[in-house]
């Protein structure tokens, strides 16, 4: 076999190859943390699967039980302000997904905070 059919057979190979990879889900997001004193939502992206498109936030006021509204945050963004996912004060209990066109990862770790009412307007 001469160097330029080999070249092309391997050009084949990986071709044929790109589109299983490109469909694999994404990974499940590491390590989501709260950071209360910027009052962000943190996480860091899985190793191996398919690259995220975006990653959801889902919140809610029971642990396992993530009832308010779901937040996207586009990728690369791996953080989240925690006023745009609660709804007042109390406690709160939230995971992270990764999404991209061919399916959504598990969630990732769960973590629970106290959100505080803040002071009055006057």
């Amino acid at each position: 076999m001469t160097s330029a059919a080999r070249l092309l057979v391997a050009s084949c190979l990986l071709l044929a190859a790109a589109p299983a990879q490109a469909q694999a889900p994404p990974a499940v997001v590491d390590t989501l943390s709260v950071d209360l004193a910027t009052a962000r939502l943190q996480w860091d992206a899985g190793a191996g699967g398919g690259i995220p498109m975006a990653y959801r936030v889902k919140c809610g006021i029971a642990t396992g039980s993530y009832t308010l509204p779901v937040k996207e945050v586009p990728f690369p963004t791996r953080e989240l302000a925690i006023q745009t996912v609660i709804a007042g004060g109390g406690q709160y209990y939230c995971v992270v997904s990764a999404i991209n066109e061919f399916k959504e990862s598990a969630n990732s770790n769960e973590v629970a905070f106290r959100a505080g009412t803040g002071p009055p307007i006057p």
